[in-house]
């Protein structure tokens, strides 16, 4: 998203007003504003990603004194609806921890790879009002299949280790 190769008309939220100065386009990590869903009663931030990509965590960041301290993320498949990331043990939807201050950046690596059109942002609690700045961590391609002695396996093409920002 940093390098703006996601174009601005794929970064929305629920409640995206055209004269607001800061809506879901302006969430770009280390960008010199913000999305800030208060203002508008927004409840979340979507990035759609055109293609279905590989994802494998999030880059948060606050600014100025306010920030995200806490959210859920939704992913969706080509053709599904929204759906929660949750807890590999149950149901429950996952909380990620966000920043704890407005200028440094959190990352959040996921427990595997994501193959999604789309990723949700739900902050739940912010210091202040929401001021939310966002990258995504993932893969151009989704990830293949190979089959290793008769069994089908995942080959893993990125980590964040070996990450790319997404691009469109």
């Amino acid at each position: 998203m940093e390098n703006k190769q996601i174009p601005d008309s794929r970064i929305t939220s629920d409640k995206d007003e055209p004269n607001f100065p800061h809506r879901a386009l302006n969430g770009r990590l280390n960008s010199n504003s913000f999305w800030n869903p208060l203002l508008t009663s927004a409840t979340w931030m979507q990035v759609y990603l055109g293609l279905t990509k590989t994802v494998v965590g999030l880059v948060t960041q606050g600014y100025d004194v306010s920030w995200v301290m806490s959210y859920y993320v939704q992913t969706q498949s080509f053709g599904g609806e929204p759906q929660n990331m949750t807890h590999d043990s149950n149901d429950s939807k996952k909380l990620f921890t966000g920043n704890i201050d407005g200028d440094g950046s959190v990352t959040n690596a996921f427990a595997r790879p994501i193959e999604t059109i789309l990723i949700r942002v739900e902050p739940v609690d912010c210091n202040g009002i929401c001021q939310l700045r966002l990258e995504i961590l993932g893969c151009n391609r989704p990830l293949t299949l190979s089959k290793v002695r008769g069994k089908v396996w995942r080959m893993q093409r990125c980590s964040l280790v070996n990450f790319l920002s997404i691009a469109v």
